[in-house]
């Protein structure tokens, strides 16, 4: 059962980072050498989908291998119930010594299973000072206007503790001048990315003699939109092509994705944003990404990569002006549709791609399937394992034609919340209190044409049959109970309660 048991298990979680966002996958503008490695050395999951298009819900599905209706982790103000049992719980079950470095945006001060916690506080400790300088640019250094006034730093800006410096009334620098002994921006080497860098290679170092689980989670591509030293100057705004624009006048658009729109989307204004905000976007990638090829010449370095499975994902990904949209949220292609790499040398075919639909509640159980370990049971993921092509050679199992990934959105829970499923080459969006979608993602890569705009009754029976059969299975992946509402521990607007 352990003959395929690795050294080291590395998970590298970034944030924010869309598929369409890989030079790899085909972005021919962003520069990701250290994940082109990786997907030359290893396998690309070429349909993984975020379990939640927001942070704490989908980094804790991954974590868990549940659901966030199965957890009640239903957005970024609620915290994972310490009944769940984590990664690190289960691997260090199997005699793995876990840790985390990073962002692990717990909403809570438990470090659910992790033995070795390195987290944004940490880092607050080793800017001591210039903590200030971080958390301005959290909250000013964004490109986005809204209202006249720049948005608000918050808990995903790293850790929850930070969601104090929404509160005007307790914040020491938001309205107050800046120190003028402090620079006004952090260089590359204090940057949060470096700083887990650092980190994570002072774990291995230490560790490389034990077996290990790892878990490094970068803050960057995430907000601030300000990348360091010269990621901030590699991409020319001017020269960067924006997504296509929606055919004009198209029916079947649900009225919440009218309301994220940007508000000057489409106008010579908004173009000019979309155009700075994606070269800071990219910067932000390819400064991520210079730090996962530091993180991979550490393996090298200790001689641990040959003996080391490692495991590349995001959280969920930007909509990068597609839709007139930026952020997160929703299910369309560029923020529900995440890169997966997986490296496994002698284990994994390098170069290959695993079809397989799948959603982060997979990794977990991937991993332990993998890593020749029992799989838990009782996980809403599932394995896809066998369908990694292995080194040796062999085939690996058939793509499950029902195999599928579901998402889910709670941060409007007390509408019901908003429901995914992807399955072949069709999608699934059900949107209480609004109207559904379903597209043909084969046909309309950018989603342009609702298939439902005119009524299920409108579609050819073939298509029709399809999504009912969708519709269905989406249904029995959807919580049976009202949507959860769990208990916040932060304020909101100074107030602790529901989001």
């Amino acid at each position: 059962m352990y003959a395929n048991r690795p050294r080291g298990i590395l998970w590298i979680m970034s944030d924010q980072h869309s598929f369409r966002a890989t030079r790899y996958a085909g972005n021919r503008t962003v520069a990701t050498p250290a994940l082109d490695r990786l997907r030359t050395q290893g396998s690309s999951v070429a349909n993984m989908y975020t379990a939640a298009p927001v942070c704490t819900p989908s980094r804790f599905a991954m974590l868990t291998g549940l659901y966030p209706h199965t957890t009640g982790c239903v957005n970024n103000l609620t915290p994972l119930p310490h009944a769940h049992r984590t990664a690190a719980h289960h691997l260090g079950r199997e005699g793995y010594f876990p840790g985390y470095i990073g962002k692990l945006h717990a909403v809570d001060a438990q470090t659910h299973g992790f033995e070795y916690c390195i987290d944004a506080g940490h880092y607050y400790d080793y800017l001591g000072p210039k903590t200030e300088i971080f958390c301005r640019t959290m909250q000013v250094g964004s490109p986005f206007v809204r209202g006249g006034q720049y948005e608000r730093g918050s808990a995903g800006c790293c850790a929850p503790w930070l969601e104090i410096y929404q509160d005007e009334a307790r914040n020491p620098w938001l309205d107050a001048l800046p120190n003028p002994h402090l620079p006004a921006d952090l260089p590359p080497k204090d940057r949060f990315g470096s700083f887990v860098t650092r980190e994570a290679e002072r774990f291995l170092r230490d560790y490389r003699d034990e077996r290990f689980f790892l878990f490094v989670s970068y803050l960057e591509p995430h907000e601030p939109y300000l990348p360091p030293g010269s990621f901030r100057t590699q991409y020319d705004p001017a020269r960067l092509a924006l997504p296509p624009r929606p055919p004009a006048g198209r029916n079947g658009v649900p009225r919440f994705v009218s309301g994220r729109r940007w508000p000057t989307a489409w106008t010579d204004e908004g173009d000019e944003l979309a155009r700075l905000w994606l070269a800071a976007y990219y910067g932000n990638v390819s400064f991520m990404d210079r730090c996962v090829g530091r993180l991979l010449g550490v393996l090298d370095d200790l001689g641990l990569a040959e003996d080391t499975l490692v495991v590349y994902m995001s959280d969920h990904g930007d909509m990068m002006y597609e839709h007139g949209m930026f952020q997160k949220g929703v299910f369309y292609e560029a923020c529900a549709h995440v890169p997966c790499l997986i490296r496994f040398p002698g284990r994994v075919a390098p170069g290959s791609t695993v079809a397989e639909v799948a959603d982060l509640t997979s990794i977990l159980p991937t991993t332990m399937g993998l890593s020749g370990l029992g799989v838990p049971s009782g996980l809403d993921g599932r394995s896809i394992a066998a369908a990694v092509p292995p080194a040796a050679g062999g085939l690996c199992s058939t793509t499950d034609p029902e195999a599928c990934a579901f998402s889910e959105i709670g941060l409007d829970g007390a509408a019901g919340g908003r429901f995914m499923l992807r399955s072949g080459e069709y999608k699934y969006v059900h949107n209480r209190g609004d109207i559904d979608e379903v597209y043909n993602l084969a046909d309309d890569p950018r989603e342009f044409v609702n298939l439902l705009a005119d009524g299920e009754e409108a579609l050819p029976t073939g298509v029709r049959q399809i999504a009912a059969d969708l519709r269905q299975r989406l249904r029995r992946k959807m919580p049976s109970r009202p949507y959860p509402l769990a208990r916040a521990t932060m304020t909101v607007n100074g107030v602790l309660g529901h989001l």
